[in-house]
């Protein structure tokens, strides 16, 4: 199966849009992005998940494609993209 019959995709459908969010958490401004699209009440959230040296940016792609069918989350971890930088190196 496919991962995009698993997630119920259709390439030929228009991309959805993906907004930032903010919140604050222990002290720090956190950012991330999510769909604003709506999507089915049976459809399971999709969590795009950032490597090492890249940002929630670089899941916009992917998130716009899936947003019509899924909610999506992109969050910048502490230290990455517009997420504040920790106090201490995190573990």
């Amino acid at each position: 199966m496919t991962v995009a019959r698993l997630l119920r995709v259709d390439h030929r459908e228009r991309p959805g849009t993906v907004e930032s969010h903010w919140i604050e958490l222990d002290g720090l401004k956190l950012h991330g992005r999510r769909s604003i699209d709506p999507v089915p009440a049976d459809r399971l959230p999709v969590v795009c998940v950032h490597g090492l040296s890249v940002s929630s940016r670089y899941m916009v792609p992917v998130a716009k494609r899936l947003s019509p069918y899924h909610r999506v989350y992109a969050p910048d971890f502490p230290g990455f993209g517009r997420s504040d930088n920790p106090e201490s190196v995190l573990s």
